[in-house]
Order: structure tokens, then sequence, then C-alpha cells
């Protein structure tokens, strides 16, 4: 499904699933070597894997190759990662690291779209 909606709009997806700590830098070397990985999305707030030793690993390596880092729960956007996006009351919402945009080269959007919502912090 995701696939499919990135193809609709003209993104490349790369998909690696970490089974084991090890993999870890492995993995994340060839996302940014051979597909060069512009966003490394962490999606499942259940994922003890990359939300544990390798939140560290992925944090300090996306900031050093201006990567961004998307995560699922806002409260890891004010520990390094770039951003983390939200459904709340029919409306997205989308909390940006201002700091980690910066490095990483990114201006906070300005949305005019009502059902979109930023918070900068």
């Amino acid at each position: 499904m995701i696939g499919r909606a990135a193809l609709g709009q003209g993104i490349k997806i790369a998909i690696a699933k970490v089974n084991d700590v090890s993999e870890i830098s492995s993995l994340y070397k060839s996302l940014i070597t051979e597909h060069s990985a512009e966003l490394v999305w962490i999606p499942n707030v259940n994922d003890d894997i990359l939300l544990g030793v390798g939140f560290d690993f992925l944090r300090e390596n996306t900031i050093l190759d201006r990567v961004g880092l998307c995560v699922p729960a806002k409260e890891l956007v004010a520990k390094g990662a770039l951003c983390s996006v939200e459904s709340q009351n029919e409306k997205v919402v989308v909390y940006l690291n201002k700091r980690i945009a910066q490095v990483d080269g990114i201006n906070p959007p300005t949305s005019q779209d009502p059902t979109i919502q930023y918070v900068v912090q």
C-alpha cells in the first residue's frame, strides 16, 4: 500500500526490515549508499530494536548524513529526530525539530491547507 501511494507521488521507497540490532548499521548504510535515501522512517511505535539502541545510532548518523529521521512518537522529536506525524481530529499534525531541520537545510513549512498543522519545536 505504501509503495503504490509513493509511486503515485513520484517517490521511491526502499524498505529495510531490521530483525536484530547487529543489522542496523549495514541496512542503514545500504539505504544511504545504494538507494540514496533522504528520509528514514520508523513507522511503528512498538519497534523496540529501532526505538531502543537503534534510535541512538539512527539519530547520530542521520544528522551526520543530513538525512531526515521520522519517528512514530512526538516525544522523540525533542530527542533528536527530524519529525513525527500524527492524525488528530481529522487533521494531520507534523511535529518538526527546528534545530535538526536547520542542520538538514529544511525550512519549516507553512501550510495553506487547513487539514495540516505544523508544530515547530
